[in-house]
């Protein structure tokens, strides 16, 4: 037995330092990333998806000029958009509220940059077509039409 661990003692050796090297190349996927959704909150399946841009208030957009959002199924997703021609993308957290009195479902998205937004949503053309309706600080209505699609072009 002695003459065993002398032997492969280098072998033995070599395999405790690469079992504990391994360890920290483990990685947490986004998949498993979970936020605590506010209480009164839920995840719409429905919105599940990558959603593009393709109209604001009845006027179509070019592709060059969308932006697109994915929403993931924890309440998690990115934004993607241009600035200057150039593409960007930032995490963002997100859940659903039923308005009881109004009737109305709303979308609320915290982005990475600490901004948030909340509109009204629904959708049309057999759940691919996902409007919101985004009311600003002086009361002006924009509505925006996205379409889902199976992933962002770039």
């Amino acid at each position: 037995m002695k003459k065993f661990f002398r032997t492969h003692l280098v072998q033995i050796i070599l395999l405790a330092v690469c079992a504990v090297a391994v360890l920290p190349l483990s990685s947490c996927d986004d998949d498993d990333y979970y936020w605590d959704i506010p209480s009164s909150g839920f995840i719409d399946r429905q919105l599940i998806g990558t959603w593009e841009l393709v109209q604001i208030d009845g006027q179509n957009i070019y592709p060059e000029n969308a932006n697109y959002f994915s929403f993931g199924s924890r309440g998690y997703g990115r934004y993607y958009y241009h600035v200057n021609g150039r593409p960007y993308s930032e995490e963002l957290n997100y859940w659903c509220e039923y308005d009881y009195h109004g009737g109305r479902n709303w979308l609320m998205i915290d982005y990475s940059d600490g901004s948030s937004a909340d509109q009204q949503y629904w959708f049309s053309d057999g759940g691919y077509s996902l409007w919101m309706q985004f009311t600003d600080n002086l009361g002006r209505i924009t509505t925006y039409r996205y379409q889902l699609i199976d992933d962002v072009p770039w």
